[in-house]
């Protein structure tokens, strides 16, 4: 296939942002007879940021991932309270810590060659944060 399809000539498309994946989420959960509050929808967006920065990020099949799994938690938590629900929650979407997660930031630039810059870049920015956050600033 690579004699095909050449790599260099490739078409990319320009990964979806925040509010585009919303959508898609929300209409995909009516679709399915389910839906999803905005918070929970952010979060669950939000929780693809890591994704979206890797090569190949899959867009909207990638929310057909998360609302997949989000599904199958569902079901299993209205079996264990023998009830019904079309309401996806929080925990349906496993989304846990909101907060900054600075372990995937370190590790966005793992496998990309010539990141030093960026990487202490990043590095000035989270002690800039982490000083506001001990003044009491937002």
């Amino acid at each position: 296939l690579s004699r095909r399809f050449q790599l260099e000539q490739a078409y990319e498309f320009p990964d979806y942002d925040d509010a585009s994946l919303l959508k898609i989420l929300r209409s995909k959960a009516r679709a399915s007879q389910l839906s999803v509050s905005i918070p929970v929808a952010k979060l669950a967006v939000r929780s693809l940021a890591r994704a979206r920065a890797k090569p190949n990020f899959g867009n909207g099949g990638a929310i057909d991932s998360i609302l997949s799994q989000a599904k199958e938690r569902m079901q299993k938590r209205m079996q264990k309270r023998d009830g019904t629900s079309d309401i996806l929650a929080m925990e349906d979407f496993a989304v846990e810590n909101v907060g900054l997660d600075e372990h995937g930031l370190d590790s966005l630039f793992d496998e990309m060659i010539g990141m030093d810059s960026i990487m202490n870049k990043l590095q000035d920015l989270k002690s800039v944060v982490k000083f506001a956050k001990d003044r009491g600033e937002n």
